[in-house]
């Protein structure tokens, strides 16, 4: 797959630095930096109808309340109000914004009832696409889009730490890979704790640090 890169400078968006402030079709964005504004591109500037796929609810909360023009679909949202807020009357561009499987069982569904060319008319963007493949073993409809993603005639994915897929579809829809580079140092400086006793270590971190907010990140479910 073709790799172009584009530079970021300190203190630019990415709406800042695209053609037509909006990401291009057939496209995985490596962002390669958070809070660079892929989404709220999207979401703001795309003069496109829109829906944006994001892994987990707790970010579509964020942007909707964000932007309150959103629809959001998640648990509790049903297909019948998903095909109420696009029966309904809009200034500007609709944009929806979901969970996987509120996308596969939700908002695809009621634009066929409605018989909506959601293909034709949408542009599909799934964030933090790498979920998808983190994710399949134990959240197995996660995976669900993938298979309309290659459907829609306008498309893109986007993460910060993108796994290159290996699906056929990909070079068949002559996808190239988008990758950010930023013109100044972004690395953070970390501590790095080796252990055998993972517990015993995050117990003491958390005493320390036990006035302060603390953001804890696992890839495992047991854990």
């Amino acid at each position: 797959m073709v790799e172009k890169t584009i530079e970021i400078k300190r203190g630019q968006v990415l709406s800042d630095i695209l053609p037509n402030k909006e990401i291009p079709t057939n496209t995985i964005l490596n962002k390669t930096l958070t809070g660079c504004g892929a989404t709220y591109g999207e979401i703001v500037h795309a003069k496109r109808h829109s829906i944006i796929i994001e892994p987990n609810v707790p970010v579509i909360l964020g942007k909707k309340a964000e932007h309150p023009f959103l629809f959001a679909v998640y648990e509790g949202i049903t297909k019948e109000d998903v095909k109420a807020y696009l029966a309904g009357e809009h200034d500007g561009y609709r944009k929806i914004i979901t969970t996987p499987e509120g996308f596969d069982k939700k908002v695809l569904p009621a634009m066929h009832e409605l018989e909506i060319p959601v293909y034709k008319d949408y542009f599909l963007l799934f964030d933090e696409c790498e979920k998808a493949i983190q994710d399949v073993g134990y959240r197995g409809d996660i995976y669900l889009p993938v298979e309309d993603f290659f459907k829609f005639e306008n498309k893109a994915m986007v993460s910060a730490t993108p796994i290159v897929p290996s699906d056929p579809r990909f070079e068949e829809n002559g996808f190239k890979i988008l990758k950010l580079v930023p013109t100044y140092d972004s690395r953070i400086e970390l501590t790095l704790c080796t252990t055998n006793n993972t517990v015993a270590v995050m117990r003491k971190l958390l005493k320390r640090l036990e006035n302060e907010t603390v953001c804890v990140f696992l890839n495992s479910t047991e854990t």
